[in-house]
């Protein structure tokens, strides 16, 4: 077992922050801290432990291999030259050598950065913020004196002291779905980790370094209402602020800024003098719409992405070239009615204000069905993090449908292989800033808070993924109050330094803006920031967060879910569709919604989680008596205990009880934990699916899961695993069901829908057909013919016979002889066919050479899920087989280091094929 995640780490995580006997209410005493903010201090969880040791990390750089590699090759004079005076052993003139920074990229929590001994460089206290320290001329000098050599020491010192006012990754101390730390800061904001998470590195700079390359796109043409599939109407117009930092005042004589494209001519742009520290220069140029393609989100159209080139020259005509991806797309946040034209509502670029009748994105002019799921950080260690799993976790939810992704605000800023992947997949970014009310983590009005948020959308403000900045997580703006500083501070700095793409106040916001903002698309106009008073959406919010269900235990209680075990749910089987309205009230110019929240909390494979625990505890009630726990706040808990399972999060007890009945949570082994997993995901996958159907079947416009990711491998929300490339069945519900353009569902009283979200019109046939699970046999319900319009969510509804409970629906939509859509319908939960379904299914399987693994099975097979110890997915997973079906499933390695091997004597060995009748 991973002593990080095993009993070990649970049991004495404090350690890991080099814990005192200081409780954090004593450590501002200790630390002589005095709050000189305008906020009154108030301690987190008093419970906390705080941290008293320095660490120290030192690392030593060779400069010169640093001044080497940043020299232009035509410049071996100037090159010599710098190499022979880092080799000189006396105080001689440095005036040539090129001014040295050491760049922090993120140092996690306060430290103390020295350079060559205990020359002081500064102080970082801000995850989110690239810091540069320069090194005087004087002071290498000093280092060459004194040592004679070119290699230098560099110190980062973390002191617990230092207060860096929140500013690190607020999920860091645990949430409900990450492990909690017993560890806190001076503020009692939980910690656990702590250090270098991101580059480091020296640089060279002569004489002007650019900093920044923020390329910002506008279409020129009028609003489209409609989807631009033949190409942009006009041109787009890029505006590229290059940022430079200059060693001193400078005059020159032919300096100048370069922007290169694929799709236009260059442009040069000479520069007469830039001021010692910060400039801006904006370099524009034009796109026609005859030179670039558009690009789209998924399975709307390509992903179109160009590069530009920036390029600096200074007196001695010495290049920098800086590369950006962009892409050319319009979009806009929509939250007014676009069919209502009239004076009050007008609808073009003058009128300010979020609407009330709904919310929705149009992107390149087509209404968008945003589906997808919340990201969270994909360790609690950042340093185990890498940008290749980064990547996996983008493919893996581009290849289940998604279509946008959520950065949540108690996360941190991802590394660059996510966004560029994003870019490339067309997934669309839904990003908040990191912000949070809970643990200690608002925003404050600071020179480095400012500093961090331009730094953020200068960072990644090409990436045309990104549609939305939104100001936190859950922080209910209300102007004259404290949270208005997310109005008036936050998204202010936002907009003044991103004025082309939509902002917002909060997730959720239930009204939005008042003012500061276009009404037609959501972009910030200039104006001051208000948020409007959230009287005329009380009873119509335009954005909301839930449903969620979380799990509980009535005599197992966990360090989540309530401790009597009364967070009991109704699965919604069959789904009631008695609240929907009729199709003549689906559409963007009725009211809607969008839904950036809602889940099931779940455990992870009996994969994953076996490896992290003795064989003792396998067993979702743990092989042991249960812990003392005494509630802390909302759904956490305080446990003391030696139960492993205490501490995984939220039970799963309510969850298996209400599909699959109240039995064998105290079952300990193999056997019992193998069928404990599989019953928890699965009731995830069953009560989401349910969820999705009800939403689809409502004028909704955004459908966000909480959550695309575990954060460990153990329990959480997530629809994948800890390893990106291992799926839940979620996932496989949402690739083959539920996150398509076209689905079709069926629920109480045999009342179904066909619903439309695509581009493109359909025409085809619905099949439905039952098969009972306790006889097989098949019963023909429905088969009619279906013309749906392109889909700004266009629904039709149909009624069939009522079904009997023992029967699952099979629909499928049929098209050309081919199924294009299918999907299915149960109409009882698992637990009422115990007494009915068969347990010996006649399910067999053979894997072939190539890995594939094909299946046959003599009677209804429900759910049937492959699990290996191989890291990856399978092409299918999940799924029903019905009486003499046959199938193929292909297993899907992960990719690591490019090279994609299936290990086929591990695969045979650690097969598994689970199916419900198993476990009933």
């Amino acid at each position: 077992p991973d002593p990080y995640y095993g009993m070990n780490f649970l049991r004495d995580r404090h350690i890991w922050m080099g814990c005192d006997t200081i409780s954090v209410m004593d450590a501002a005493e200790y630390c002589g801290f005095d709050d000189d903010d305008d906020d009154s201090f108030e301690v987190g969880n008093p419970n906390l432990e705080f941290r008293t040791r320095t660490w120290i990390y030192r690392t030593h750089v060779d400069l010169a291999s640093v001044l080497h590699e940043d020299w232009s090759s035509d410049d071996a004079r100037i090159r010599s030259s710098i190499q022979r005076q880092l080799r000189l052993n006396h105080a001689d003139d440095a005036s040539s050598i090129p001014r040295i920074s050491l760049v922090l990229e993120g140092v996690k929590m306060g430290a103390h950065v020295y350079i060559h001994d205990d020359y002081f460089l500064g102080t970082v206290t801000d995850q989110f913020v690239r810091y540069s320290f320069d090194v005087p001329s004087e002071v290498l000098r000093m280092m060459l004196m004194e040592t004679g050599k070119s290699t230098v020491e560099i110190r980062v010192e973390f002191d617990p002291c230092i207060d860096t006012m929140g500013r690190f990754m607020a999920c860091s101390g645990g949430w409900d779905w990450a492990p909690y730390s017993r560890s806190g800061d001076l503020r009692g904001s939980s910690v656990f980790s702590f250090g270098i998470v991101k580059e480091a590195y020296l640089i060279a700079v002569r004489q002007v370094a650019i900093t920044h390359v923020v390329p910002h796109i506008t279409y020129l043409g009028e609003y489209p209402r409609s989807p631009l599939l033949n190409g942009p109407e006009s041109d787009f117009r890029v505006d590229v602020n290059v940022h430079l930092y200059a060693n001193n005042d400078i005059n020159f004589l032919d300096g100048e800024v370069v922007l290169q494209s694929e799709f236009a001519e260059p442009i040069h742009q000479s520069i007469q003098t830039l001021k010692c520290g910060h400039n801006k220069i904006t370099v524009s140029m034009i796109a026609s719409k005859d030179s670039i393609d558009l690009w789209w989100p998924l399975h709307m159209g390509p992903q179109s992405l160009y590069k530009i080139q920036v390029g600096f020259r200074d007196s001695k005509h010495e290049m920098q070239w800086v590369d950006k991806n962009i892409g050319f797309r319009t979009s806009a946040l929509v939250t007014s009615n676009e069919f209502h034209h009239d004076k009050t509502n007008k609808n073009d670029y003058d009128t300010e204000g979020s609407g009330t009748h709904g919310m929705y994105f149009r992107i390149n002019g087509a209404i968008v069905w945003c589906r997808g799921a919340n990201v969270v950080p994909m360790d609690q260690l950042e340093g185990r993090m890498s940008y290749e799993s980064h990547r996996s976790l983008v493919q893996s939810a581009a290849e289940a449908g998604m279509n946008m992704l959520r950065v949540w605000g108690g996360g941190a800023i991802l590394p660059s292989s996510f966004y560029n992947t994003c870019d490339e997949l067309g997934v669309l970014l839904f990003h908040d800033m990191m912000y949070v009310e809970e643990q200690n983590h608002p925003p404050r009005v600071t020179f480095v808070q400012e500093e961090e948020l331009r730094f953020t959308v200068r960072e990644l403000a090409s990436h045309p993924s990104i549609v939305i900045w939104n100001g936190c997580n859950e922080c209910a703006v209300q102007m004259g109050t404290s949270s208005e500083i997310y109005a008036s501070f936050v998204l202010r700095v936002v907009s003044e330094e991103d004025k082309t793409r939509s902002i917002w106040p909060s997730s959720p916001s239930t009204s939005g803006w008042k003012t500061g903002v276009r009404t037609i698309d959501g972009w910030p106009n200039g104006n001051l920031l208000t948020t409007a008073t959230t009287a005329s959406s009380e009873k119509h919010p335009v954005e909301y967060h839930g449903p969620y269900w979380h799990g509980s235990s009535a005599t197992h209680p966990a360090v989540n879910g309530p401790l009597d075990g009364s967070d009991e749910f109704k699965a919604n089987i069959p789904v009631d569709f008695d609240g929907s309205p009729d199709a003549s009230k689906i559409g963007p110019d009725h009211r809607n919604q969008f839904i950036s929240e809602f889940g099931a909390s779940v455990f992870s494979s009996f994969e994953s989680m076996s490896s992290l625990l003795n064989e003792s505890n396998w067993g979702i009630h743990g092989g042991a008596p249960p812990d003392e726990c005494d509630q802390y706040y909302e759904n956490m808990n305080l446990c003391n205990g030696t139960n492993a399972m205490a501490e995984r999060n939220y039970p799963c007890d309510s969850m298996i009880r209400e599909f699959w009945g109240d039995h064998g949570f105290d079952d300990v082994g193999l056997e019992a934990f193998q069928r404990q997993l599989y019953q928890c995901m699965l009731s995830q996958a069953l009560v989401i699916k349910s969820e999705i159907e009800s939403q689809r079947s409502m004028n909704t416009y955004g459908s966000l899961i909480w959550q695309l990711n575990e954060n460990w491998p153990t329990g959480g929300w997530g629809c994948i695993e800890h390893d990106p490339r291992r799926w839940k069945p979620l996932m496989y519900f949402l690739s083959k069901y539920l996150f398509r353009d076209v689905v079709i569902s069926c629920g109480k009283g045999g009342k179904c829908y066909i619903k439309n979200n695509g581009l493109f019109r359909i025409e085809g046939v619905v099949s439905v057909i039952g098969c009972s699970v306790s006889s097989g046999v098949k019963t023909e319900y429905s088969t009619m013919p279906i013309a749906l319009p392109t889909g700004e969510g266009i629904i039709e509804w149909f009624d069939i016979m009522e079904p009997n409970e023992d029967d699952v629906l099979i629909l499928k939509f049929i098209s050309g002889g081919e199924v294009l859509y299918e999907n299915f319908s149960i109409f009882s939960t698992p637990k009422n066919w115990r007494h009915s379904i068969s347990n010996k299914t006649g399910l067999q399987y053979s894997i072939g050479e190539g890995g594939d693994i094909h299946l046959i099975t003599d009677e209804i097979a429900l759910w049937v899920t492959l699990s290996t110890r191989v890291i990856g997915r399978f092409s299918d997973n999940a799924f029903i087989m019905l009486p003499g079906e046959e199938k193929v499933v292909k297993f899907i390695p992960a990719e690591y280091e490019g090279l994609m091997e299936i290990n086929l004597t591990r695969l045979k060995e650690s097969l598994r094929i689970e199916h419900a009748a198993m476990y009933l």
